[in-house]
């Protein structure tokens, strides 16, 4: 297709193009990945820094790792001990894709009176962001280690609830203040920097963390700062963690008799969304998966492969479509760490 000609305005406001003459792919496919990266929550807390390395769908990305050496003692003479360093490294699989598509009929773009390809345009980067943040977190709460795990040292199935926290600031209770010292302990315990760690909440944990009657007490978050973008709750840090939420953060079902075994998805159906393997009979248990970490815990690479815009065969229409492919890898077990909780 040709790339926009300097005279032609035809595409720019008002009303969509009544034709696919003059549409810029490269153009298009910019302006919808950056919409998509500055609202990602996985974007803010990810190594992306190999954004741009891979070209299209089945392409993988190969991440060096840093040797570990080891340190011994030494005597004035004495022989020193060499070792090999070895040759440890990540492959990112780029093996998931998600697309939109949608189709703009001639009539509404002639008398509408908004641009119905920029509006669509948005409303597709936000289901791609959101389709996008959900599975990856959901894939780094599953891929944490047992060590790294608060209270327990198994994932939640339906036999095993033990490490599952209740949330609130009665007695018995774990305060969410306290669960983040515990989920910044873990990190210390594991040597991960200080500086780059994040957790990702949902709004329940932080209603429950913004409570008067909580420790946090009342305080302007954003601190007269601006605007917060990907997600970011506080401009400063809470008990060392930059703070994120979202709607996507993982959820977990289970049950106490281990009779069945289904999936939830984010609306509490049976879908295929969550974390955790569990059952739907009257005992069950839900809540949330909260997620600490270290930027470089989980690297993701993701790119806008494909943004076209066609005339549609059966009708008087312009069809865009485009296709999003990423990938991602936990790329240091030990930076990552996750709790299971419900709420009192």
């Amino acid at each position: 297709m040709s790339k926009f000609n300097s005279a032609d305005t035809t595409n720019f406001g008002g009303n969509s193009p009544k034709t696919s003459g003059g549409f810029s792919p490269e153009v298009f496919s910019q302006r919808v990945l950056m919409f998509f990266r500055t609202s990602s929550v996985v974007e803010g807390i990810t190594n992306n820094d190999y954004f741009g390395e891979l070209a299209s769908y089945g392409d993988s990305v190969t991440i060096m790792l840093e040797p570990k050496l080891s340190v011994s003692p030494y005597k004035r003479g004495q022989s020193v001990t060499i070792e090999d360093l070895e040759d440890n490294e990540k492959v990112i699989e780029i093996d998931q894709a998600n697309h939109f598509a949608f189709q703009i009929d001639d009539i509404e773009a002639k008398m509408a009176h908004v641009n119905w390809e920029s509006l669509a345009t948005g409303s597709a980067t936000f289901a791609l962001k959101n389709s996008y943040d959900r599975e990856v977190l959901n894939f780094m709460a599953k891929g944490a280690q047992a060590a790294n795990i608060v209270n327990g040292g198994t994932h939640v199935t339906a036999q095993e609830t033990a490490n599952v926290l209740t949330i609130g600031h009665g007695s018995g209770e774990t305060d969410p203040l306290n669960l983040l010292s515990l989920l910044s302990l873990k990190l210390d315990e594991a040597e991960v920097p200080e500086e780059g760690r994040y957790v990702v909440v949902s709004p329940r944990f932080m209603e429950l963390l913004a409570r008067t009657d909580s420790k946090l007490l009342s305080t302007d978050y954003n601190q007269g700062e601006g605007g917060l973008k990907n997600g970011l709750a506080m401009t400063g840090k809470l008990r060392g963690f930059s703070l994120y939420k979202t709607n996507n953060a993982p959820k977990f079902l289970t049950d106490t008799t281990g009779s069945s075994v289904d999936q939830v998805a984010d609306d509490g159906t049976q879908g295929v969304d969550n974390i955790v393997l569990g059952g739907d009979d009257a005992g069950a248990v839900s809540g949330d998966v909260i997620i600490a970490g270290h930027m470089s815990a989980v690297a993701t690479v993701s790119c806008i492969d494909k943004v076209e815009k066609i005339r549609a065969e059966s009708t008087f229409a312009d069809l865009v479509r485009g296709l999003h492919v990423y990938g991602r890898s936990i790329i240091r077990e030990e930076s990552l760490t996750v709790a299971y909780v419900i709420y009192a």
